[in-house]
């Protein structure tokens, strides 16, 4: 028996997907079955002020699931945008690409998906994700964020030109990638003002 909520949305599954995401201070994701994240306080954050004014940006050092599980009671329903440069899977740099202790995709897929539901509280009805997301990874992005927001409030993809021209590499049997996508999604779509791009 389908819910109603349920009618018109995708459902992406791997292995590991019911675990939560963690990161150790060398950079290396792994999962965790069934573990609660950290509480941290951030009683007052709200007075923050600076010379008498509010402070328009809050930075908060740590774990982003933490910080993101954090202010889930003091920021509900208050974020207007979420922006997300997500991790490469393959890029140049090894160093710099995505690393986990397990399988890749599964472990991205969980991070991912992890940082979407922390996030998706904090949004105010009118707010926006917006995920940067490599070649790689756009198609898995984007059926994460129809599973979590629905097809229906998916607002479109931007295409970002990275280079001007390939930077091919002797012997590679792939085309080099010169874009990346910024995949946009909405709470609630129909509460958005009409939107363009110039």
């Amino acid at each position: 028996m389908t819910n109603e909520t349920d009618v018109g949305r995708l459902q992406l599954v791997w292995p590991d997907a019911e675990g939560l995401s963690y990161q150790d201070p060398e950079g290396v994701w792994s999962r965790l079955q069934f573990a609660s994240p950290e509480l941290v306080s951030i009683a007052g954050i709200d007075q923050t002020q600076i010379n008498g004014a509010a402070v328009p940006c809050l930075v908060l050092p740590g774990q982003r699931l933490t910080c993101l599980s954090a202010l889930k009671n003091l920021m509900r329903g208050r974020v207007k945008l979420a922006y997300f440069d997500l991790p490469r899977l393959e890029i140049d740099d090894a160093s710099a690409a995505f690393r986990t202790t397990g399988r890749r995709y599964p472990s991205w897929l969980g991070v991912v998906n992890d940082h979407l539901k922390a996030t998706l509280p904090l949004l105010r009805d009118d707010g926006v994700v917006a995920l940067m997301a490599g070649d790689r990874e756009e198609p898995f992005a984007r059926i994460l964020l129809h599973q979590l927001f629905g097809p229906d409030n998916y607002i479109g993809t931007i295409v970002w030109q990275r280079h001007y021209s390939a930077r091919q590499v002797p012997n590679s049997r792939e085309i080099a990638a010169t874009h990346e996508f910024i995949l946009l999604a909405a709470k609630n779509r129909a509460s958005l003002p009409p939107v363009a791009v110039k």
